[in-house]
């Protein structure tokens, strides 16, 4: 069975129109979700994944205390929440958590992000979050350890917005065949 990591899971959007039909119809999927009333939401439309989800409600600092492995961890607008040193030791411990195929395929890290413009990052006094630059974003992943495969801008958001971004990660081939060799 193929299983995926869905970070910030929301009410399940991902899971249900990504995530589960690409991996098939043996997947699993593992929702992080902190925030209660997306959690709610999941689980009232969870029957119809019934025996194909499992619902975490937990921050993802905490998450990695389940040790299941992924071919797919995708994260979406959740990022923005941690710190530097924070996003680096989740990416660290991500490609950790990341195998690949059968077929030879390494695991994959898929990040959906709001990017701002220049080099630096955007703070919102509000919320406490962070939007990070495409060069943040590029340095942290490097510091990450994990290798940049694509990277594409999301359309169809008004121009006064955020550009949306989503980067495709792996690990360093070098790990992922020790990796294999492991198994």
């Amino acid at each position: 069975k193929r299983r995926a990591l869905d970070i910030g899971a929301g009410i399940g959007r991902v899971t249900r129109s990504v995530l589960l039909p690409v991996l098939g119809p043996t997947s699993l999927v593992d929702m992080v979700e902190p925030a209660s009333g997306f959690v709610n939401a999941a689980q009232e439309a969870s029957g119809q994944w019934k025996g194909k989800i499992q619902i975490w409600q937990m921050g993802i600092q905490e998450f990695w205390n389940q040790r299941n492995k992924y071919d797919v961890i995708w994260c979406q607008w959740v990022l923005g929440h941690l710190t530097d040193d924070e996003f680096i030791e989740f990416f660290s411990r991500a490609s950790e958590e990341l195998v690949g195929n059968d077929e030879g395929e390494p695991g994959l890290i898929v990040v959906k992000e709001n990017v701002c413009e220049g080099e630096g990052c955007v703070y919102d006094e509000v919320d406490g979050s962070v939007t990070r630059s495409d060069a943040v974003f590029r340095k942290l992943f490097d510091l990450s350890g994990l290798v940049l495969v694509r990277q594409d801008v999301q359309l169809g958001f008004p121009s006064e917005l955020f550009r949306v971004n989503l980067y495709a990660l792996e690990r360093p081939k070098s790990i992922t065949k020790n990796h294999q060799s492991l198994k």
